[in-house]
């Protein structure tokens, strides 16, 4: 599997505080990685330094390209960054505006943006009686869909999203996160997904967890949650469980079962046995 994401003894410093404290890994192309870990554990730090917005010292490569030698522009055009503060500016302009930005920019046809923005808004549900609002005046879970949206108009290889599904219902959480595992599987394009809800982790293929800037664990979500220790790794760090594993270590601690269960079925069998 191709690797378009490089990351090695990456050091990020932020107001006299070290943020990233010489991390490394890497990417392969079509993954979707998710990035837990506490407020202030450097998962904001982290995306905004393989967007280009944070200097560093280390080594960082997007696609084999050297980031301190890509130009912000050039970046742009395969990673799409998707933020969990938003831009005044972005809230200034029409829903119509936000969609298409991207492919005015990068100089689309009419006929490629209307094509583009009718298999976008049926993907996340966007009604096109919106497109003359304001970005202002959506309610925060729209705006938050309408951004997401924005950030794939473009077919980014690369999308970095910052607790960006925060604001949204638990129903449009669930579907968007199955969108987006489905692009990783259709177009391989990569996603990395800071969050702090854990229960859509499942959806993700692999946890890198931080912790003060230093990553902590990096496997496989069954890996990680199958592991006693790594899971009182994150419960020792204030790391909420998934609801399924939160619940087979009360069932394990008070003696009704004997393992960590991922999936319903299997617990409730375990349970009538």
């Amino acid at each position: 599997m191709m690797q378009v994401i490089n990351v090695d003894d990456v050091t990020v410093v932020n107001n006299d505080r070290i943020v990233l404290d010489k991390i490394s890994f890497d990417v392969d192309m079509g993954s979707f990685v998710s990035i837990i870990g506490n407020n202030g554990s450097g998962k904001t730090s982290l995306i905004k330094t393989l967007s280009g917005f944070m200097r560093y010292s280390g080594y960082i490569s997007i696609n084999g390209y050297y980031l301190d030698d890509v130009g912000i522009n050039d970046i742009r055009k395969v990673i799409s960054v998707v933020l969990d503060s938003i831009d005044e500016g972005v809230l200034d302009v029409t829903v119509y505006d936000n969609l298409v930005m991207s492919l005015i920019h990068m100089g689309k046809s009419d006929k490629y943006i209307k094509k583009r923005l009718d298999e976008v808004c049926n993907l996340f549900d966007i009604d096109n009686i919106i497109f003359d609002k304001k970005m202002l005046l959506l309610d925060n879970e729209l705006k938050q869909i309408v951004l997401l949206a924005s950030a794939i108009m473009s077919e980014p290889s690369i999308l970095l999203l910052d607790n960006c599904l925060a604001k949204l219902s638990d129903k449009n959480k669930k579907k968007i996160v199955k969108l987006l595992k489905k692009m990783c599987k259709d177009y391989n394009m990569t996603i990395l997904m800071t969050t702090l809800d854990t229960d859509i982790l499942f959806e993700t293929d692999r946890v890198i967890f931080l912790d003060n800037g230093v990553i902590v664990a990096d496997d496989s979500v069954k890996s990680l949650f199958k592991s006693r220790k790594k899971i009182e790794e994150l419960s020792k760090n204030s790391v909420s469980l998934p609801f399924m594993v939160d619940l087979s270590m009360k069932l394990i601690n008070k003696g009704a079962i004997n393992d960590i269960y991922l999936d319903e079925r299997k617990l409730v069998d375990a349970l009538w046995k």
